[in-house]
């Protein structure tokens, strides 16, 4: 996680994506976006090549994606500049609606005056390393969470599969607590082994020290998983906001098409949010 000072408002939220209904983009062939660029600098005479779809996996495609975008990101050349030219649009391992909606959050930044924020890599700054934290098929997409080398950073990539191959449709930032909410699940549904049995929850840097403490005594005394409050794993889950800046609500739905909702509370230690409590919603 990584808050950014100067851009409060606009980091607390995920990318405004209204697709993933239709179909992905067609193997080896560039996303466009249906959006016509207005943004300053936005010539289209900056050609590159892509690498093909060559990804089986969801993973495979998240590391192809980010290997190819960093290279540019990284690149001391002004004209190599992913944003200022308009690069990402040219990668079939983004859907169609990603790439509209990543082109109206750059020119919503110029209108608003704010400095260039990159919102594949919810960052200012571009990382020169990344790690896959954690992934966890979630309905219709599979979720990975990647990890960087800058301060407690991380976002949450959102992929679907088209025929045999896998696209980026949304990505999330883990700086607000909605974004800190499906990090967390995504690497704590998405460990091999039950996490509330072997305590490997107390790894993780989305939680307060105080949550870790009464899931420990909560487990010791045989109640029932502290992060989900059921004893099987749910098949899939959705975070959505509830009006508050400091809780979010998160809708789990079992195999047996149970559900259930569950309320985090979130606190602050400097500047991250964490999740403090986890508590039934009532009926």
């Amino acid at each position: 996680m990584r808050r950014l000072a100067w851009l409060p408002l606009l980091l607390l939220l995920s990318l405004p994506v209204a697709c993933g209904d239709g179909p992905g983009p067609a193997p080896n062939a560039p996303a466009t976006a249906a959006l016509t660029p207005t943004r300053p600098g936005w010539s289209g005479e900056v050609v590159v090549s892509p690498p093909p779809i060559q990804a089986g996996t969801p993973q495979e495609a998240t590391i192809s994606f980010y290997r190819w975008y960093l290279g540019f990101a990284n690149s001391p050349d002004p004209a190599q500049n992913p944003l200022a030219n308009r690069i990402y649009a040219q990668s079939s391992y983004l859907t169609p609606g990603l790439v509209e909606a990543v082109d109206r959050f750059l020119i919503s930044l110029d209108e608003q005056g704010f400095p260039a924020l990159d919102p594949l890599l919810c960052a200012a700054t571009p990382p020169r390393e990344f790690t896959l934290a954690g992934s966890v098929q979630n309905g219709e997409r599979t979720l990975v969470l990647v990890r960087t080398d800058l301060p407690r950073h991380g976002f949450t990539v959102h992929l679907e599969q088209a025929a045999s191959t896998w696209s980026i449709a949304d990505i999330t930032c883990a700086a607000a607590p909605d974004g800190v909410a499906t990090a967390f699940y995504v690497w704590y549904l998405g460990q091999e082994t039950a996490p509330g049995t072997t305590g490997v929850y107390a790894e993780s840097d989305y939680l307060s020290l105080a949550l870790i403490e009464r899931a420990r005594q909560q487990i010791a005394a045989g109640g029932p998983d502290p992060f989900t409050l059921a004893a099987e794993p749910p098949a899939r889950f959705r975070v959505s906001l509830e009006g508050s800046v400091d809780s979010v609500i998160l809708e789990t739905t079992f195999a047996d098409g149970s559900a259930q909702r569950l309320r985090l509370r979130f606190v602050q230690a400097g500047g991250d949010w964490l999740i403090d409590a986890v508590t039934p919603v009532e009926p």
